[in-house]
């Protein structure tokens, strides 16, 4: 009798063992390989949430293991959720340089430009020209698109290889016109001999940026430019849409969205003061997209921030600038005014939506449709004010850090 109780003792102390090592053990956290593993099994079983779940969670515990940004992109996609694929990618490629991220958001929307360019200046930020230049060049394979030309350009001004290269593949490609304005371009910033040959080849070299260069001819003035409001005109080889005309100067604001980016490159509270959308538009895109003339003549503006009209988030300081974006006022009232932004809907409106939506609607060069940034604060100050792809305004805005938002830039033009 003692005997079997001694072993159904032992037996309940083994089974009691038992129960505890597998309780600690479905408590003990995934390591990185189960989390790919798993969510690698949960892709090819069509399981895209579960995929998703794991590969999120490979990322808070790998964040520069590019596997897991890939991953959890693919089951964005099983998801129908192509815009938070590209988020995530973004995200990765900033966190990881990784050319195998590069890909997989290059083959997300193979035939969208402006993502060979985001991608290119990620790596550039990242002091990576080398997969920069590949990136590039494989857009302009692809696309033959001019402005991954003049992106490509910009990586590397001081080289007249560059020039000549991108010209090379532009020849190939069959258009001749940008080429030649980029070897023109390269020409008069690097002065190489190998450019002129090469102008000279194509029988467009006429002898002008020669005789500037030798002989130190003056620069003719810039002739007047005549606008009518609600027209456009081309200035720095953009159209621009007439806004308003005022002691001669003329609110200019491009026709297209130009380029696509966040509105600041950390997700923290900031206002337009301080976003590196301004940063980026009175440096890079000034000195880039303008030469010394035409810099000129855009005047240096001073910049109301008024706070958001519906939840009083402040607009911060007013600001002194050659390029900025429209206010959440201005877009109501250079595209039409139904009295929303200053009589707001019930509570619960975030969109302001009118008879005037078709007017805001923007597209990008390949004619998508598509959102983009204003400069005003949104709900809340890691929001700003945007006008999506339908042409509504989203006043309480997007997360400041949302990739790919459509850029308009806007500026005051002095007409003599």
């Amino acid at each position: 009798m003692k005997i079997k109780r001694i072993i159904l003792m032992l037996m309940f102390f083994c089974f009691i063992t038992a129960a505890f090592s597998s309780c600690s053990e479905s408590e003990r956290p995934l390591t990185a390989t189960e989390l790919l593993n798993l969510g690698n099994r949960y892709l090819l079983e069509l399981n895209y949430a579960q995929a998703l779940v794991h590969f999120t969670s490979l990322i808070e515990v790998e964040p520069m293991n590019p596997r897991g940004y890939i991953g959890a992109a693919e089951a964005h996609v099983g998801l129908g959720q192509t815009a938070e694929a590209a988020i995530i990618l973004e995200r990765g490629l900033e966190n990881t340089g990784s050319i195998d991220v590069a890909n997989a958001w290059i083959e997300l929307t193979p035939n969208d430009s402006q993502v060979y360019i985001l991608i290119a200046r990620i790596f550039m930020r990242l002091n990576l020209p080398a997969p920069a230049r590949i990136v590039l060049q494989t857009g302009l394979e692809r696309l033959a698109s001019a402005d991954i030309a003049w992106a490509w350009v910009d990586l590397d001004q001081d080289n007249s290889q560059t020039y000549l290269d991108i010209a090379d593949l532009l020849l190939i490609l069959g258009d001749t016109e940008t080429a030649v304005a980029i070897l023109l371009v390269g020409y008069e910033r690097t002065g190489s001999a190998e450019i002129r040959e090469l102008l000279i080849a194509l029988d467009m070299w006429d002898g002008v940026l020669e005789d500037v260069a030798l002989e130190s001819e003056p620069i003719p003035q810039p002739t007047p430019i005549t606008t009518t409001v609600g027209g456009t005109i081309i200035f720095a080889n953009i159209e621009w849409r007439v806004l308003d005309v005022q002691n001669n100067r003329a609110l200019l604001l491009s026709d297209l969205i130009l380029e696509r980016r966040s509105y600041n490159s950390a997700h923290v509270y900031i206002t337009w003061e301080q976003s590196s959308m301004r940063r980026y538009l009175n440096n890079e895109f000034l000195n880039n997209r303008f030469n010394e003339d035409e810099r000129a003549r855009i005047a240096n503006t001073t910049i109301i921030n008024n706070d958001n009209p519906w939840s009083g988030t402040l607009g911060g300081n007013n600001t002194q600038d050659y390029i900025f974006l429209l206010s959440l006022e201005e877009v109501v009232r250079f595209f039409g005014d139904s009295g929303q932004l200053q009589n707001r809907p019930p509570s619960d409106t975030t969109i302001l939506r009118d008879q005037f939506d078709d007017a805001r609607i923007a597209r990008n060069s390949e004619g998508t449709e598509w959102w983009w940034w204003l400069r005003s604060p949104g709900e809340v100050p890691d929001n700003a004010a945007a006008v999506n792809n339908g042409g509504g305004v989203i006043v309480d805005g997007f997360a400041i850090d949302s990739p790919g938002g459509g850029i308009r830039p806007a500026l005051w033009l002095n007409l003599e």
